[in-house]
């Protein structure tokens, strides 16, 4: 089973940009993958994943189209760990912002999620050992985020997949399609 630490890790490793729409970040930043998502007429959202130290850093900024101002939150998966900071950015640093840059950006609130081994529940720092729904939301859009960015499947896991056989729908209405060969058999 792999880890969320380890699929990061291959995201980064991963040469070029894998979205269509990219954000290009500041020279300066630590940011190997960067893009944007228009969102709706009211909002963009922008993606930048990057190695900071020992850490894969994860970070979602929403930016208000009618107020610029930035929300989101900054991930820092480290081995077994996940730190979530939900941030804050000031408008009048909107353009460094969308760089990748935390020029104006605040933490509003940070908690972190443990687990003991690669097979155990993560646990919240906060002493609750259930996940409450906040951190489940966190959570499930840091692993949509992953999950998009997983460079392409090897040839041999897609040989792999190729010699599965096919298989029909277990429900078909009545009366559509042929009956099946089998069923012919015994009607006679």
């Amino acid at each position: 089973m792999k880890t969320l630490y380890s699929i990061a890790l291959s995201v980064l490793t991963a040469t070029g940009s894998l979205h269509a729409d990219s954000n290009t970040p500041a020279k300066d930043t630590i940011w190997s993958q960067s893009w944007a998502e228009g969102g709706d007429a009211s909002r963009s959202c922008y993606h930048f994943i990057g190695r900071q130290g020992n850490a894969v850093r994860v970070k979602i900024l929403y930016v208000a189209a009618y107020s610029h101002e930035a929300s989101g939150t900054d991930y820092f998966i480290e081995g077994s760990s996940i730190r979530v900071d939900k941030i804050r950015g000031a408008k009048a640093k909107e353009a460094q912002q969308i760089e990748g840059k935390d020029d104006g950006i605040t933490v509003t609130a940070t908690y972190s999620l443990t687990t003991k081994s690669a097979q155990d529940a993560l646990i919240s720092s906060l002493g609750n050992e259930q996940l409450n729904m906040a951190q489940r939301l966190d959570l499930s859009e840091l692993i949509t985020i992953l999950k998009d960015c997983v460079p392409a499947k090897n040839e041999e896991a897609e040989a792999a997949g190729a010699e599965q056989p096919a298989t029909r729908p277990e429900s078909k209405p009545e009366g559509s399609g042929k009956p099946q060969p089998e069923s012919e058999g015994r009607s006679r």
